[in-house]
């Protein structure tokens, strides 16, 4: 009566899957929206075209890689043209201007994207739910109550999703793949990547409830919801354990 239902963990798992497929497809959506309003495809253009250009006017080929160049004869006339090229291309105020707004705007879209499809998946749709079913969760009939059975309430709800989901299991990860994609970390950033999915993988394996990080930080437990039984507040926990102690 008053012990945790603790979620069966392949359930716990086939409802997150399913909650992130929910949360890719409107992740998709909001980035092309983000991107139709910002005109992030014209920077883009501008950027490949004065990429062509600097490739046409001197002959070359920007596209060779690391050890390609180094390959190419000191002095030679194809290092040379592929050494004036890139200077002008990369001294180019309208290169680096279309290039400063590319980041700068594909960063944007990844935080907006991805805040607002967390939000919607694991607030919004849990206040109308309520016990902090997400779609998944109801699926596979789960919800998430206190450790002592009581409701959770939306102060709770929305830690769980901000700081716990977005924050650290998401947004983390996600800006050190994107300073690797731009040749910024490299190791030191995928071993940090791997360390926050590993350290997440540990922590919901040895924790007594099962619990992942976004769970830890809310205080949250998910639970069986046809057998866990959820007391509305304290006071009714406290009663009814006061019924119970009578009984006995």
């Amino acid at each position: 009566m008053f012990t945790l239902d603790r979620a069966n963990l392949w359930k716990r798992i086939s409802a997150g899957l399913l909650d992130f497929i929910v949360m890719l497809i409107l992740t998709t959506g909001f980035a092309f929206l983000i991107s139709w309003i910002t005109k992030y495809d014209s920077y883009s253009e501008t950027y490949e075209e004065k990429y062509e250009y600097y490739e046409e006017k001197y002959d070359t080929n920007f596209s060779l890689t690391r050890e390609e160049y180094e390959a190419l004869i000191e002095g030679s006339e194809e290092k040379t043209k592929y050494d004036a090229a890139y200077k002008e291309f990369s001294e180019d105020k309208e290169v680096l201007y279309a290039w400063n707004m590319m980041i700068n705007l594909f960063l944007i879209m990844i935080t907006l994207s991805v805040l607002l499809s967390v939000m919607i998946v694991n607030f919004v749709i849990p206040l109308f739910l309520k016990n902090g079913q997400t779609l998944g969760k109801l699926c596979f009939n789960l919800c998430l109550v206190k450790e002592n059975c009581v409701r959770i309430n939306n102060i709770m709800l929305f830690v769980r999703a901000l700081l716990g989901k977005f924050v650290i299991e998401l947004m983390i990860p996600i800006y050190l793949a994107v300073m690797i994609l731009f040749n910024q970390g490299g190791l030191t950033n995928l071993m940090v990547i791997v360390f926050i999915a590993l350290a997440n993988i540990v922590i919901i394996l040895a924790t007594k409830n099962h619990s992942a990080i976004h769970d830890l930080l809310a205080g949250t437990v998910v639970v069986d919801k046809e057998s866990q039984k959820i007391y509305d507040s304290e006071d009714e926990l406290i009663e009814a354990k006061k019924e119970m102690a009578k009984r006995e």
